[in-house]
């Protein structure tokens, strides 16, 4: 390890017993093994680590011997990763490797297991990932991770641009680090991000998803999409295409919104709103699940109702999104006043707020299933079933909502009769 430098010798992380258990089993069988990656960036951070990952000497049959015993799974054992369960805790192990060509840019060809740490950490993204951890050495640190940690730095290991051409989704990645942990791209890390932006072009939807969630969800989201919105056009093109006259103000909208996935693509894909099923398709290219495709849906349908005023207009409003949803709304509309500085409409959607907790907790009637009738009564009163009930009971929500009528079974049964049958 002549070419590495050795960071904080004595330096001890509290590691779960488990992690010194794997690391005890490969030692005591005659091989290498560090933490490796993200567990010691966060480490680093001072933030607890949600998973371990390890890189060893080891070939994959040398690791199932060493734990033998133990509960393993071959999640990529023609990659050399095998995952050991411990008291139900999953920690994954990897031989040092090196990865050949890439050919679809995404993918390695084949990958040539190696003895080298070196070899191994070279193939990886970014500096800050590339960092590996041993109780009784310290941190190994070939590629200045530690210093580009401690400058809140992200750069790619080696030629930024060959990393990005081996792998495109490390495009994404870099934008999402930047938006999650606050950390600036170095400047040709960002050059070679925007040069190879149209490779992700051969990412699948469903890592494009993964990796936009996490970065609309992240603490610098404002200054990423700020920055790289032309980055992300080449894997959002419609989304690109209404956005790019407004990115500013629609990245400041984003950053200001509750940190939730939901909330966020609302007002990401807000630009799209005007387009009629234009965001719903961007979703499903994305391989969104139908039920947050129709929240975000709802809620851009929505977005321009009026959620302050009077009762009627407050009922109406949750009447039109649902609880939990009208909830949401209301919050991103008083992120969107706070942004502006608009105090009196914060007071107002703060007392809308308020109002509509209220009504509620008191089990207001806010959709036609929480009527006090229901079919069967307007079967009794000879109503036809069908279209003509359904159409029926929505207009004795409608009135109930404008407070014509209480929602009270005998009043609700007397207003039908008198001016729906």
């Amino acid at each position: 390890m002549t070419d590495v430098s050795i960071m904080g010798k004595n330096l001890c992380f509290s590691l779960p017993t488990q992690v010194h258990m794997v690391l005890d089993r490969l030692a005591n069988a005659g091989h290498e093994a560090f933490l490796v990656g993200g567990c010691v960036r966060d480490f680093l951070r001072g933030v607890v680590p949600h998973d371990y990952d390890l890189t060893t000497s080891a070939q994959p049959e040398e690791m199932h011997a060493a734990f033998a015993g133990l509960r393993t799974i071959d999640t990529g054992i023609q990659h050399g990763t095998i995952t050991v369960l411990i008291d139900g805790m999953p920690i994954e192990v990897t031989t040092y490797r090196v990865d050949g060509d890439y050919h679809d840019n995404r993918h390695p060809d084949a990958v040539t297991f190696t003895t080298s740490l070196r070899e191994d950490v070279a193939r990886r993204d970014f500096t800050m990932n590339a960092l590996a951890y041993h109780p009784a050495i310290g941190i190994c640190d070939y590629f200045g991770g530690c210093a580009d940690i401690a400058d809140r730095r992200i750069r790619a290991v080696g030629e930024p641009h060959r990393r990005f051409e081996e792998d495109a989704l490390r495009i994404l990645r870099a934008l999402r680090f930047s938006a999650v942990l606050g950390f600036s791209i170095e400047e040709k890390t960002a050059a070679a991000a925007r040069d190879r932006a149209h490779l992700l072009a051969n990412v699948s939807a469903e890592r494009i998803h993964e990796e936009l969630t996490k970065l609309l969800c992240g603490q610098n989201v404002q200054a990423v999409l700020h920055e790289y919105a032309g980055v992300l056009a080449a894997a959002l093109p419609a989304w690109y295409r209404a956005a790019r006259d407004d990115i500013a103000p629609l990245a400041k909208r984003v950053g200001a919104m509750p940190s939730d996935p939901v909330a966020r693509f609302t007002a990401f894909l807000s630009p799209l709103a005007e387009m009629p099923g234009e965001a719903d398709r961007v979703m499903a290219d994305l391989r969104f699940d139908r039920r947050t495709r129709e929240r975000v849906g709802k809620l851009l349908a929505h977005q321009t109702d009026p959620c302050t005023g009077d009762l009627p207009t407050l009922r109406r409003f949750v009447a039109g999104l649902g609880a939990g949803d009208a909830r949401l709304m209301l919050a991103m509309h008083q992120a969107t006043a706070t942004l502006t500085g608009d105090e009196e409409r914060q007071n107002a959607l703060a007392t809308a707020h308020e109002t509509i907790d209220a009504l509620l907790q008191q089990g207001a009637c806010c959709s036609v299933r929480d009527l006090a009738i229901g079919g069967a009564d307007l079967l009794a009163l000879g109503c036809a079933p069908g279209k003509t009930m359904g159409l029926c009971l929505q207009r004795a929500f409608s009135a109930v909502l404008d407070g014509g009528v209480e929602n009270e079974k005998n009043a609700l049964l007397a207003y039908c009769k008198q001016h729906l049958l």
